[in-house]
C-alpha cells in the first residue's frame, strides 16, 4: 500500500502527493490571499475542530498575523460588538473604545492603541467600582480584598 494520496499536483497535474499538509499548500496556492484566509477559516470553524487546542492556535496566528486578509473589519466582529454594547451605560469607556477600534483599522500607532484601550479598562472599572483609583490601584485594591474575604465555599 503506497503512502501517496489520490491527489495530483495543481500546478503539474501529474505528480502524486505524499501527505495531506503538502496537498493543502498545494492546492491553496493557486488561490490569492483573501482567498486562501477565507478559506483555511472555514475548515477551522468547521463542528470538527471546536475542541481542538491545535485548531484555536492556528485560528489565533490567522487572525493575528494575517487579518489584513480577512477583508472585514475588526469592528465588525462578534466580539467587538458585543464589547461595544456592554460598555454602553459607561460612555467615558467605550468613547476610547471605540476611538481605539477605529485607530487599530486604519493602522495607528500600537502604544496609543494600547493606552485607549488601558484608559477605557480604567475608566470602566472606576465606574463599576465607584471608586476614582487608577487602573494599577484598582488592581491591588480587589486583589487585596479577595484575600481578605472569607472564602465562598467550605
Amino acid at each position: 500500500m503506497s503512502n501517496t494520496y489520490p491527489l495530483l499536483n495543481p500546478i503539474s497535474g501529474k505528480q502524486r502527493i505524499s501527505n495531506k499538509i503538502t496537498a493543502l499548500g498545494m492546492n491553496l496556492s493557486v488561490f490569492n490571499g483573501p482567498q486562501q484566509y477565507e478559506i483555511i477559516n472555514e475548515l477551522l470553524n468547521l463542528p470538527l475542530f471546536n475542541n481542538n487546542d491545535l485548531a484555536k492556535e492556528a485560528m489565533d496566528l490567522l487572525v493575528t498575523r494575517y487579518r489584513h486578509f480577512a477583508g472585514m473589519k475588526i469592528s465588525n466582529t462578534h466580539l467587538v460588538q458585543e464589547t461595544t454594547h456592554w460598555l454602553s451605560n459607561c460612555p467615558d469607556s467605550l468613547r476610547l473604545y471605540e476611538k481605539a477600534i477605529s485607530d487599530y483599522e486604519k493602522g495607528g500607532a500600537p502604544r496609543n492603541i494600547l493606552d485607549d484601550l488601558r484608559l477605557s479598562m480604567e475608566l470602566l472599572l472606576q465606574n463599576l467600582l465607584k471608586n476614582k483609583s487608577p487602573l494599577e490601584k484598582q488592581i491591588d485594591d480587589q486583589d487585596s480584598s479577595m484575600r481578605m474575604s472569607p472564602p465562598m465555599y467550605p
